[in-house]
């Protein structure tokens, strides 16, 4: 019995991890899920910045459930690695990816239009 109760805690914790994820990304245009010392997450932010972009920000490395996110958001989209971006409900990428668009002028376009087409 006490093992179970071990248990299910964690299970219950990768649940609410997903639905945090899941919730983060339906209710926001803009959602970056990064750590609060990472280069490549403070640049992520600062193309937004520049356009004059709101996005929401999750900093992995400042929470309780940080890990459980991570794990969460490498389950969803494939990649372990932050900063990880989503844009109007879609994973667009990391970093590269973010930049890229940025230097190109489509990450406008991602932010004004309604569906994005996955980059990666």
């Amino acid at each position: 019995m006490l093992l179970l109760a071990a248990l299910q805690p964690s299970s219950y914790g990768a649940e609410l991890a997903l639905e945090t994820v899941r919730h983060s990304v339906e209710t926001n245009v803009v959602v970056i899920f990064s750590h609060s010392q990472c280069h490549r997450s403070e640049r992520t932010k600062a193309y937004f910045e520049d356009l004059g972009v709101p996005y929401f920000s999750l900093e992995l490395d400042t929470r309780a459930d940080g890990a459980e996110l991570k794990k969460a958001l490498s389950e969803l989209t494939g990649s372990r690695f932050v900063p990880s971006v989503f844009v109007n409900g879609q994973h667009v990428g990391g970093s590269a990816e973010t930049e890229r668009a940025y230097r190109t002028g489509e990450l406008e376009h991602w932010v004004s239009s309604e569906r994005v087409r996955a980059q990666g």
